[in-house]
């Protein structure tokens, strides 16, 4: 896991740190060496990442594709993002691009975060 990787995980872990703390992997309660994350993150930098990938693991981020697909898995894939353009779902979608071959929109619209 990269540095960039481990922050973005670690943040959408963690909620931007706004969960309790005894709810967090991180937490001296559960990381198994008894120490404040700051702690572990700087003398143990090894288990925290270990901590945040096997959390990854678990906890795949959920797309509108990713979803779409549990209900469609058949469903058109045109360079790895459905071929469905979302102003063909809902008309009060607009172009989010100059671009008009429609990809730009796809990609952006269906690999969000749902």
């Amino acid at each position: 896991m990269d540095a960039v990787t481990f922050f973005k995980e670690k943040q959408r872990m963690t909620k931007e740190c706004t969960i309790k703390c005894y709810k967090c992997p991180l937490s001296y309660e559960k990381n198994e060496k008894g120490l404040a994350c700051s702690i572990l993150e700087r003398y143990y930098p090894e288990k925290a990442v270990e901590i945040i990938e096997n959390w990854s693991k678990k906890h795949p981020i959920k797309t509108r594709q990713s979803e779409f697909l549990k209900l469609y898995p058949k469903a058109a894939l045109k360079d790895g993002v459905l071929a469905i353009n979302p102003c063909e779902l809902d008309s009060d979608i607009k172009c989010f691009e100059e671009d008009k071959t429609c990809y730009p929109c796809r990609k952006r619209y269906w690999l969000e975060e749902a």
